[in-house]
């Protein structure tokens, strides 16, 4: 196999040239490379396959490390180790080939054989050579976790106090500590004596869809909503569920835990958002009505916790106070299939802001105050997600998009550029949380979950293309 060692002059860099895999026995070993788009108009796909056959035995999803470049941008990319008791005796078995093409077709492996074939829409190969670093320091972007059951991660999220991870699949729930790798407790889900009943039916289908830690509670608790609209209360220390009760009549696929007071709300299919008291027995003692289709989101308002927002399939942002059951305010969106949204958590002007995104792979930036979309972001990919982080106080807000396979993007919340991206290839991102304690963000996917150091990686990282 020919090997091209782009250089800087050249229009794709592909850099460094080696891979330092910084081994430890039995955990999963992340190492980043980057590859650097200098054209002006065109986007670049990316791919990685083994140099050597074999490969597979050591390196985690290979096959799914594929990204889109677009023109004058740097996307990070991180192929990820197995677990293995020693390196491979022959490190060259770790050897990567990058391959770039012109265009957009990274999911199309015939289109890379063809332009490989006939020496066409500049194609380029870049050889990387595995080193193993013992001494090396840890990666800044790194692989906590794969899944390794049957089924893939529906919902995560972060302890705020504890270096915990609670991962929900869809019959299994999972605590895991990330600074250690290690897996603390698990248990299988199912359905209580409350409704074990409905395993009698040829119909049930149950399983997890939504998870959420109550660090405010004194037992220390969480939460799970499933597919048939019941909420599961379990204690963090055992993973003992100690309550589940009928909350909605269709899946629960949000919560959000109310900062000083016992409360937490529930989003479902069922249209509805409820408010639950957890000190008096789980007691609903509001229910909000108003949306018209599945309910996907809700969130409370960093700066006022007495408000929250909504948002919907049917369009609609919708803004509440805990103390009345209907909205006060509506943001009609113009995209039916609208998936999340978040609230700038910062103050000044931005105090009023508010990002949504859509399953169509569009991102809105909204002021609140006269209800308009003040900036779109589009071409982001399917299943679009948002968010926004306010991680260190002499710098702006970063603002977070995901999508379907195109791995995270980081905005800069001002200007909306995109500052940086990252691609794991553990495939469709579901969800991601702000890890405050170290300034990191942990990125749920589908097959496994990783956690990026943001202030360090953003210095890792290299200037922009020319």
């Amino acid at each position: 196999m020919s090997t091209c060692m782009v250089k800087d002059t050249e229009l794709i860099d592909v850099h460094p040239l080696q891979l330092h895999f910084s081994f430890r026995p039995n955990k999963i070993i992340s190492c980043p490379f980057h590859v650097t788009n200098n054209t002006d108009d065109q986007h670049v796909s990316v791919r990685c396959v083994p140099r050597l056959p074999g490969a597979d035995r050591y390196y985690a999803y290979l096959g799914h490390v594929c990204s889109v470049v677009p023109p004058r941008s740097t996307h990070t990319i991180v192929v990820t180790m197995r677990q293995l008791q020693q390196p491979p005796d022959n490190m060259d078995m770790l050897d990567i080939v990058v391959e770039t093409i012109l265009g957009k077709d990274y999911q199309s492996e015939t289109n890379f054989k063809d332009a490989r074939k006939e020496n066409s829409r500049g194609f380029r190969e870049v050889t990387l050579k595995a080193v193993c670093a013992t001494m090396c320091e840890k990666t800044t972007s790194e692989v906590i976790f794969r899944c390794d059951y049957n089924g893939m991660l529906e919902s995560m999220d972060v302890h705020p106090t504890e270096p915990w991870i609670l991962a929900a699949y869809k019959a299994r729930l999972v605590i895991w500590n990330y600074k250690t790798q290690a897996k603390m407790m698990e248990r299988e889900f199912y359905p209580g004596l409350a409704h074990s009943l409905r395993r009698l039916s040829a119909s049930y289908d149950g399983y997890v869809t939504s998870v959420r830690f109550i660090v405010q509670s004194k037992e220390q608790l969480f939460v799970v909503g499933d597919t048939d609209g019941y909420i599961h209360v379990h204690d963090s220390m055992t993973m003992k569920r100690v309550k589940e009760f009928k909350a909605h009549g269709g899946w629960v696929t949000s919560f959000a835990v109310q900062p000083t007071q016992p409360f937490v709300l529930s989003a479902s299919h069922d249209q509805q958002i409820k408010l639950w008291n957890w000190e008096k027995g789980w007691v609903c003692i509001r229910t909000f009505t108003g949306h018209s289709d599945w309910v996907r989101q809700v969130k409370f308002n960093p700066h006022d916790a007495n408000t929250f927002a909504s948002a919907s399939w049917d369009g609609t942002v919708k803004i509440w106070r805990i103390f009345s059951p209907t909205h006060f305010t509506s943001l009609n969106c113009e995209d039916k299939l609208l998936r999340c949204f978040d609230y700038y958590p910062t103050g000044g002007d931005q105090q009023h802001y508010m990002v949504t995104g859509s399953y169509r792979g569009t991102a809105r930036i909204w002021d609140m105050r006269t209800q308009t979309c003040i900036h779109e972001i589009k071409g982001l990919g399917q299943y679009c997600m948002v968010g926004v982080i306010d991680c260190h106080p002499d710098r702006p807000a970063v603002l977070i998009t995901a999508s379907k396979g195109d791995g995270v993007y980081l905005h800069d919340s001002r200007t909306y550029r995109c500052e940086r991206m990252v691609n794991f290839g553990l495939g469709e991102v579901v969800c991601f949380a702000y890890i405050k304690a170290t300034r990191s963000l942990a990125i749920g996917h589908k097959y496994g979950v990783a956690i990026v150091e943001i202030d360090r990686f953003s210095k890792e990282v290299p200037p922009p293309a020319r």
